[in-house]
């Protein structure tokens, strides 16, 4: 058992969970968040995001390739909004970790006051390129953001990233206007994937992923911002078969290379998609 203090119901009961990249991820025994103790500086953790984080041959860190997976993306979102649509009271809207921008140019399209904001100068370059809507590089914490501005904030594969989860929540609900929307995705780490694989789990990947959610853990979380959490289900996601064999790879390498057997034969299964769980949650939630 270790005495280290919860970050978000500040119990000292935990355990130890596993160590990877040479630092410990405990679990709280209170409200069962994991995290990392130790947390990495902020100029630290901003650096890990460059132009390598988007595509890399060896991903221990980000992706092998954003941009392949990006357009991707495009159901998955769509179907996204189309829920944010039925519960909020407006069309103004901020995504947090846009990335290269993809969710917040659906969102234009579609006709809402659309802005995306991420640490990586590289992705937002790379928005700003490619995609409609408003972009810039920064910290949430500290961008000039009247209150009450957005109606709809959502932070999709990012609240695991960020080393003060709280703080990030509480900005959060000052942003948003009454009865505003905060839609979170996020790695399950009560889930079943999580359980079975134990530490071979490839969410716990620190310094990139500081903390671990299940949704009870996150209600906690989000009762202690100011929000009421709606409801939360498994996150799907639609990819193309080729791809998730890729992925496979990382995570099980005799089925990746029995799939990959599989795709020489019938190459045209390669650039079918597929709707499948990743692993993952998404969270809605309203401010209260």
């Amino acid at each position: 058992m270790c005495r280290i203090s919860c970050p978000i119901c500040q119990s000292t009961q935990s355990r130890l969970l596993c160590r990877k990249q040479e630092m410990d991820v405990v679990q709280c025994r209170q409200c069962n968040t994991a995290f990392v103790p130790e947390i990495p500086d902020k100029k630290t953790l901003e650096s890990l995001y460059d132009q390598q984080y988007f595509k890399s041959d060896e991903p221990s860190i980000g992706y092998r390739d954003y941009a392949r997976i990006s357009e991707q993306k495009r159901l998955t979102f769509t179907k996204r909004l189309e829920r944010i649509e039925r519960l909020s009271d407006g069309r103004n809207l901020l995504d947090v970790g846009c990335a290269t921008g993809l969710f917040v140019d659906i969102a234009t399209s579609r006709g809402w006051t659309a802005a995306g904001i991420d640490v990586s100068e590289f992705a937002i370059k790379e928005a700003t390129a490619y995609y409609s809507g408003a972009f810039m590089t920064g910290d949430l914490m500290t961008a000039d953001f009247p209150a009450g501005s957005f109606d709809t904030i959502t932070m999709f594969d990012v609240i695991e990233h960020v080393p003060k989860p709280l703080e990030v929540l509480l900005r959060i609900a000052d942003l948003l206007s009454d009865r505003g929307i905060l839609v979170i995705e996020t790695p399950n780490v009560g889930g079943f994937m999580a359980k079975v694989m134990r530490q071979r789990w490839p969410y716990y990947r620190p310094p990139e992923h500081l903390f671990y959610f299940s949704p009870s853990s996150l209600q906690v979380a989000l009762k202690k911002s100011r929000f009421e959490l709606l409801s939360w289900s498994k996150s799907m996601k639609t990819m193309q078969i080729g791809y998730i064999v890729e992925m496979l790879q990382l995570t099980n390498p005799g089925l990746a290379l029995t799939s990959s057997r599989i795709l020489c034969i019938f190459p045209g299964l390669s650039n079918r998609a597929l709707t499948v769980p990743t692993g993952s949650f998404l969270a809605f939630a309203r401010l209260t």
